[in-house]
């Protein structure tokens, strides 16, 4: 049985609809069994509420996580998964987290025990291009990941930026460094047309360098010129940004936006990622174009624990494309991967 936990958030909702219209049976779970139950009603699964404190995986294979902010709750499931003999899988982006669940590789592989984090938007498009774009280039140096996503934030994600606070990080020589939010911009072409990017913590400056072994990497969102502008004007001004009044104006923020895009803004979105690896003068470069964020997400995660909950998944940690290759994302519709002239 596949648990999903925080199965009445926004994209744990989505997971279980997408469930249930493939046919795959879920155990919904959460703290909050009056919004578990109409949930479980609705998409015709079984239900299960307990809290973090009591962690009930009977006859559960893998537990998906759906709630965040997951620096919170993953740490107490992950412990509990190994005690148990359950796979682990979620949808963080949480840098934190990927440090986590990674150094706790050793114990799950002693357990038999798979621990995926990032089966969503973050990072399974990202890990498979990253890797795909390293293959081709074996020794490769240096990668740049550029992300342009078209659609909407929910309230949970949003939250969960938050929390995760302004500072930004690359990876330097195998090593991670400090990189302010706004101190590195770039351009990057999309394929429609070139675009301003900064420089993000995009857990990704972990999970490539473990899935590739590139010592240097970037990971750029495509931005507003003038967004661009601001982080760096912030970036020069220090730790301004940091003060609690603008952690509280950001949370504030965060709570007042909606649950997340409905059907129509996802069906419009879309997200393109653009990979460039250098090795010494040789350069390769790739794009993968996939479904807007959310909805990719309730895609990739079902079949990342399907695929564990049915063996397909050797014990311990892996990224995604560890696990499953970096043609893994190809196999998902509306994904399409191309090789770019250099």
């Amino acid at each position: 049985m596949i648990l999903l936990y925080g199965a009445y958030g926004y994209t744990g909702t989505l997971i279980a609809e997408r469930a249930t219209a493939l046919g795959v049976q879920l155990l919904l779970g959460g703290r909050d069994e009056a919004r578990l139950r109409p949930l479980a009603e609705r998409t015709g699964h079984p239900f299960r509420a307990f809290s973090l404190d009591a962690i009930d995986l009977t006859d559960v294979r893998v537990l998906l996580g759906a709630a965040g902010p997951f620096v919170h709750t993953a740490p107490k499931l992950v412990a509990a998964c190994l005690a148990q003999g359950t796979h682990y899988v979620d949808i963080t982006g949480e840098m934190p987290v990927f440090q986590h669940c990674h150094a706790r590789g050793v114990d799950a592989e002693s357990a038999g025990v798979v621990l995926l984090p990032g089966a969503g938007f973050d990072v399974v498009p990202s890990d498979c291009i990253a890797k795909f774009a390293a293959e081709q280039l074996p020794g490769a140096e240096r990668m740049k990941l550029s992300i342009l996503s078209r659609g909407g934030a929910s309230g949970g994600t949003a939250r969960t930026a938050t929390e995760a606070g302004l500072a930004g990080w690359v990876r330097r020589d195998g090593e991670l460094v400090p990189a302010p939010i706004g101190s590195i911009t770039g351009r990057t072409d999309f394929g429609d047309r070139e675009r301003t990017t900064l420089a993000v913590p995009w857990a990704d400056v972990l999970t490539a360098g473990w899935s590739t072994g590139i010592p240097n990497i970037e990971v750029h969102f495509a931005v507003a010129p003038s967004v661009a502008r601001a982080a760096r004007t912030a970036a020069a001004l220090g730790g301004l940004l940091e003060t609690r009044l603008v952690g509280a104006l950001a949370r504030a923020w965060a709570a007042r936006l909606p649950a997340g895009p409905d059907a129509a803004a996802r069906a419009r979105g879309s997200a393109v990622f653009v990979a460039e690896v250098e090795r010494g003068n040789e350069r390769f470069r790739a794009r993968l174009t996939t479904p807007e964020g959310y909805t990719l997400t309730a895609i990739t995660a079902l079949e990342c624990a399907v695929r564990a909950s049915r063996g397909r998944v050797r014990p311990g940690f892996s990224t995604p494309s560890q696990a499953f290759g970096a043609d893994f994302i190809t196999t998902f519709p509306g994904c399409v991967r191309e090789a770019l002239p250099v």
